[in-house]
């Protein structure tokens, strides 16, 4: 029987079992058993993690409906500088990286926290209260060094300043959330930020009194909520007395933990970049917020099991049990990579129709659901990039020199995104920053795969490449499907089915080409297994051909030539802008004077869209609203953004022109702004489309024809079941007679 010298801990600290004999079922091996409690914290955490994510997009809905992109919501964005930069800096990958490994060890050798806690709770208190206390007095220089073209910068100060107490309050409580954490106990940890969503949406509200300073507001009540949900478990299993500072005690944790300030600070330093070079573009700072909280939420989620595996792997590293960590480390990626594929590519796909569904009410309108999809989109590119950083720097910061080199990546990731920004702001706006931001975090998540896999532990790249080439290819499969749907009509409902559609077609199309985790899932969803059994993920299980093989060739190939294809049609194809103007119209008391002025605009409409009938730019003017109070939306569509938003001028003055003398009048309430580009030459979404078709027509002529290209008649589909060696082909025996 196997012994494993453990000791679980529930999420309020009391000990279920101590150290000694193992409690598996006989016939159980230890890694299988290890594996299923490691399954079943992810799946608390992944739950948790899950509520806090849909209280976060609540909160971004009703922030976007209340301020919409405007000066208001710039300065909040401005003043919530703070908690993200001090979120990573002490409560996700900063100093918890730093303590979660010395609160593991000291649990390990101890079974208590309390002589860590006595040397490191004070030194931390005091530095972030002093760092709160900085940031609120030197509010109005921060302010004008991290967005310098703000339209109201005295709402930006006042924000920044309450915003300043998350400094403390998240600082505590990453700590606090760090010791639980080195005892195995993850689920408060991660409740933490359901509280924060919770003191937010709560304060919001205040907004008929305090206006945006109300969500500031949130933000330092929130912070104090995560403190509450983590401090009595810590409490409870810790003894608090004999606290002590000693002389230079502050110092020390704060010159260890250097390179992992450095790596933080460069970190955020992409989103100071953004909003510097984004300060002057009103909205601009808006929109990249929106976009990033919709598309870091499944990172957060695939972030899970590499968090949940921290503990373990530092125990297998310091015991020298190097097969389990590549074992984990592989496990985690994996299933990162599973999880973010599809959803780059659903966001490629799918990206005006979420944006449209989640944030189109009260001051969020249309133009805005326009431009916020397009920087979605070029946002989401960088998403592997950000899981790949996230794994990495929890996996490398075990050890020592771990922290520079994550420190190294970021700043190599800041000087990449400033360079990427300045060129690209000018001519693509917001767009050009979410762009940088893509280029940025995914040098810096190559680099620290490549120095993960030569500092920590061999990483097998057939194994990664594997699940990487597998998934994109369902994916694709499934965004071609999704965006047949989206050409079917327009609203929320063609919107969710699109989505349905995708979820389904990918799942169907991963069991298909035979991607390990979607069959392990489903196979979870059937009846429970054996515990005696061997555990279908270990490494000496069969594999469903988990190197590259020449079955996917055919799907790779013809998804490379469709976005080859695609790529091809982009270019043909010129970049369209598009203007528009809102003209309302007053008619007569008289209910004559109504019918006469709405007969009058039908037949000037009419004549202005065939004026422009056949020329460059597309025009469209439509009559809309009741007949006492009819409105004019003119559209136009064109290659040169000044042109369409001249001719949209002409067209107001003709009908300004036009109600001179006549019974009703006309008032222009054009939106503020010029033209906004509607189609870019060549399209991501376009890109993903064309591979995800040709792929399609590969499975399809698969399907069809019974058979892979190449392989032998009558062979069963070669990626439905589990590997099987080739049979060797004999040749005729013809012996040499001596």
């Amino acid at each position: 029987m196997t012994s494993l010298h453990l000791v679980e801990e529930d999420d309020d600290g009391r000990t279920e079992r101590p150290a000694g004999p193992s409690p598996f079922p006989a016939g159980a091996t230890g890694p299988t058993v290890v594996r299923d409690r490691r399954a079943r914290d992810a799946s608390l955490v992944a739950g948790v993690m899950v509520l806090s994510s849909l209280l976060g997009l609540v909160r971004d809905l009703v922030i976007a409906a209340l301020f919409g992109a405007s000066s208001s919501s710039d300065a909040f964005f401005v003043a919530w500088t703070v908690p993200e930069t001090v979120t990573p800096l002490l409560n996700e990958s900063g100093l918890a990286l730093l303590l979660t490994p010395l609160f593991a060890r000291t649990w390990a050798q101890e079974g208590s926290l309390t002589s860590a806690v006595r040397r490191t709770l004070l030194p931390v208190v005091a530095v972030t209260a002093t760092a709160g206390a900085v940031c609120a007095l030197a509010a109005p220089v921060l302010v004008g060094l991290v967005a310098p073209g703000l339209a109201d910068p005295g709402l930006a100060v006042a924000c920044f300043r309450l915003a300043s107490v998350t400094v403390l309050g998240l600082g505590v409580a990453g700590y606090l959330s760090s010791a639980l954490r080195g005892r195995r106990s993850f689920v408060r940890p991660a409740a933490t930020y359901v509280a924060y969503n919770v003191g937010i949406l709560g304060c919001l509200l205040l907004e008929p009194w305090l206006g945006v300073r109300a969500a500031a507001l949130g933000l330092a009540v929130g912070s104090l909520l995560m403190v509450a949900v983590v401090a009595p478990a810590v409490a409870r299993s810790t003894r608090l007395d004999g606290l002590r500072w000693r002389a230079g005690s502050g110092l020390t944790p704060l010159l260890a933990v250097a390179p992992i300030i450095v790596y933080s600070l460069a970190r955020q330093s992409q989103v100071f970049a953004e909003r510097w070079f984004g300060s002057d573009l009103v909205g601009a700072i808006s929109e990249l917020n929106y976009a990033s909280k919709v598309a870091q939420i499944p990172v957060t989620l695939s972030l899970v099991v590499a968090s949940v595996s921290l503990a373990s792997v530092t125990a297998h590293v310091g015991a020298g049990r190097f097969p389990a960590v590549r074992r984990e480390v592989t496990d985690a990626l994996r299933l990162g990579v599973c999880v973010v594929l599809p959803v780059t590519v659903a966001l490629e796909v799918l990206a005006p129709q979420i944006t449209a569904l989640l944030f189109q009410r009260g001051a969020f309108d249309a133009e805005l659901v326009q431009s916020t999809s397009t920087v979605l989109r070029w946002y989401s590119l960088g998403l592997l990039g950000q899981l790949a950083v996230g794994a990495c720097v929890l996996f490398l910061c075990i050890r020592p020199r771990g922290a520079r080199v994550a420190a190294v990546a970021a700043l190599a990731c800041l000087a990449v995104t400033v360079v990427v920004d300045a060129v690209a702001v000018g001519p693509l706006g917001a767009p050009g920053l979410a762009l940088g931001n893509a280029a940025g975090i995914t040098l810096a998540g190559a680099v620290l795969l490549r120095r993960l896999h030569r500092d920590l532990v061999p990483l097998p790249w057939r194994r990664l490449g594997d699940a990487a080439v597998r998934s994109a290819t369902a994916a694709a499969v499934a965004g071609a499907a999704a965006w047949g749907v989206t050409h079917l009509g327009r609203g929320p409902v063609v919107s969710l089915a699109a989505g349905v559609v995708f979820v389904v077609v990918h799942l169907a199309a991963a069991h298909v080409v035979g991607l390990a985790e979607v069959r392990a899932l489903t196979a979870r969803l059937g009846p429970r297994r054996d515990p005696t059994a061997a555990d279908p993920l270990a490494d000496d299980a069969p594999r469903l051909r988990p190197r590259w093989t020449p079955a996917l060739a055919p799907v790779v190939v013809g998804a490379l030539v469709g976005a080859l294809l695609a790529v091809g049609v982009g270019l043909a194809r010129p970049v369209v802008h598009r203007a528009t103007a809102l003209v309302v119209v007053t008619a007569g008391a008289d209910g004559r004077d109504a019918t006469t002025t709405t007969q009058a605009l039908t037949r000037l409409t009419a004549t202005l869209s065939q004026r422009y009938e056949g020329g460059p730019e597309d025009v469209d003017v439509l009559l809309e609203g009741a007949p006492s109070s009819p409105v004019v939306q003119i559209t136009v569509d064109g290659r040169d953004a000044g042109t369409v938003r001249q001719v949209a001028g002409q067209v107001v003055t003709t009908l300004e022109d036009a109600s001179r003398g006549q019974a009703w009048s006309v008032r222009d309430q054009t939106p503020t702004g010029g033209a906004v580009r509607v189609r870019e030459r060549v399209d991501p979404g376009l890109v993903v489309v064309g591979a995800g078709a040709g792929g399609l027509l590969v499975l399809t002529a698969a399907a069809v024809a019974g058979r892979w290209p190449g392989s032998a008649p009558h062979r069963p589909w070669p990626l439905s079941a589990a590997r099987r060696p080739r049979p060797r082909r004999r040749r005729a025996a013809h012996r040499r007679i001596p």
